[in-house]
């Protein structure tokens, strides 16, 4: 539990650092890093061998749905 407190913390530093610099939308660091990881978390119940996407495919879907929610262009 302490490991997983302290790698969320550093999620939550990083993705504060980007807001400072103007790469990241504000709105709520925490927030946003428990929403991703939450939606990451979950990403191997949609994996099925054999199926319609392959583990890369998954990975392209997520980053391509879940990052331009966050960054800033």
């Amino acid at each position: 539990m302490v490991i997983e407190t302290i790698n969320t913390q550093r999620f939550i530093a990083a993705y504060q650092a980007g807001v400072e610099e103007g790469r990241y939308r504000d709105g709520g660091a925490a927030q946003t890093i428990f929403m991703l990881l939450g939606a990451l978390n979950s990403l191997h119940r949609r994996y099925r061998p054999g199926g319609k996407l392959s583990e890369a495919g998954i990975a392209h879907f997520a980053v391509a749905r879940l990052a331009p929610g966050c960054e800033i262009r």
